[in-house]
């Protein structure tokens, strides 16, 4: 008879314990969400350990993408840290990159570029990065983008020089010639 009451009572503290654990977490992502909204960079870093800083909301959103389009440049910093996405997108198609270029936010569309965001991405409007900081005025933020697509460009064609420039003298002229035009026509 003992054995059985501590079994069940066993079996009751587990299931009290995983219940109080996730309304810990429900909490702390409450709490995390609050932080980043009110760009409260300590309150977030203090969170950070019970949350998810990529979860996603009804919509679609992540506290990065907030932070991006708000222009929380600490903020961004600290999630992108602690391994937020860059390239999610919401349910209208919308990255961080994104929302941080069509409010004409330079530093945060630098580090976003830097960190690997990806600007051939388009919303479900049809629009970049690019074209969202365009049509919002946003001139210098295109120019940043824009400096970003020539240089990754440049750095394409210098891997596929050295390609070709090693393919040559092993014998693969064929090759190497279809490398080249393929290559210039981007």
């Amino acid at each position: 008879m003992k054995k059985v009451k501590m079994t069940q009572l066993s079996a009751f503290l587990l299931v009290l314990m995983s219940s109080l654990s996730l309304l810990a977490e429900d909490k702390a992502q409450e709490i995390f969400l609050n932080a980043v909204n009110k760009n409260e960079v300590s309150a977030a870093s203090q969170v950070l350990a019970w949350v998810d800083v990529n979860e996603q909301d009804a919509f679609g959103w992540t506290v990065l993408m907030r932070a991006a389009m708000y222009g929380y440049l600490e903020m961004v910093q600290l999630l992108l840290n602690e391994g937020a996405l860059v390239n999610t997108q919401n349910k209208d198609g919308d990255t961080a990159l994104m929302l941080a270029a069509s409010r004409g936010h330079q530093e945060i569309v630098m580090l976003l570029l830097a960190k690997g965001a990806d600007v051939q991405l388009v919303n479900s409007q049809g629009e970049s990065a690019l074209e969202m900081a365009k049509n919002n005025g946003h001139n210098e933020v295109v120019r940043i983008i824009q400096n970003f697509i020539a240089k990754k460009r440049a750095e394409r064609r210098a891997e596929v020089s050295q390609a070709i420039l090693k393919a040559r003298p092993e014998g693969y002229p064929d090759i190497t010639e279809e490398i080249a035009e393929f290559e210039i026509g981007k």
